[in-house]
């Protein structure tokens, strides 16, 4: 059983909304942010918290269109040029930055860490958050950009993990790059490629959706979690 509410948090003096699944018993818990696609806080995102619930870990999703007047009113389109600008993804980061405090504040959340996963855009934004928070001690990176500069991956002080699909045009061309970096900074880091599936894979919406590879990709994530934020039955 889990226990599942929308809630609200505060950044910049701005109220963020976002979604909250906490686990069975009194904990307390390791945390996971699980950061949403382009296509923002659905019920895809909100049912992998869910199972991260079920797992023993207290997930949030935040919802970063949750500004008021903010992107949420675009289209994909125009949403994906948006998100490539420095000051929308900074916001974002900072946005990020107060739900890994909301996180960290509530007192059923182990107070060691957070570990932190992404899909697409949410998952470019779980390496950027790896770059400037102190406070992350697991990256799970699902197809999401390179930061840019690709410099900035020097400052990551947690693992990483990164999967993609070999035919996923969107980033491909981007891990070889990400390799190099992580590998000439001396980052504890682990590629996984997937052959023969694309972007998305993970969400059960849509057509990319691969159900083989989202279950291999499940345990693996698990174990990562494990190892460096902490299992729910310590």
């Amino acid at each position: 059983m889990t226990e599942n509410s929308a809630i609200s948090f505060a950044s910049d003096g701005v109220g963020m909304n976002g979604y909250l699944s906490r686990p069975d018993g009194a904990g307390p818990f390791p945390a996971l942010l699980v950061i949403h696609e382009i296509f923002g806080l659905n019920d895809n995102i909100r049912g992998i918290a869910d199972r991260f619930a079920t797992e023993g870990y207290l997930a949030m999703a935040p919802n970063l269109y949750s500004r008021p007047g903010g992107i949420a009113r675009f289209c994909v389109t125009q949403m994906v040029k948006a998100f490539a600008t420095h000051s929308i993804n900074q916001q974002a980061i900072r946005d990020l930055n107060a739900a890994v405090a909301y996180l960290q504040g509530l007192e059923d959340v182990r107070s060691e860490g957070i570990g932190v996963v992404g899909f697409c855009l949410g998952g470019g934004y779980a390496l950027m958050l790896a770059c400037t928070s102190h406070d992350v001690k697991a990256s799970v990176v699902f197809y999401g950009r390179n930061p840019s500069p690709i410099d900035v991956v020097a400052d990551i002080e947690c693992p990483v993990m990164y999967l993609y699909g070999e035919n996923d045009r969107f980033v491909r061309r981007d891990v070889p790059e990400l390799k190099a970096a992580m590998r000439a900074n001396g980052k504890s880091f682990d590629i996984t490629a997937y052959p023969g599936a694309g972007h998305s894979f993970m969400n059960d919406r849509r057509r990319s959706y691969r159900p083989d590879v989202a279950e291999d990709a499940w345990p693996r994530i698990l174990k990562f979690f494990a190892d460096n934020v902490g299992a729910a039955s310590e």
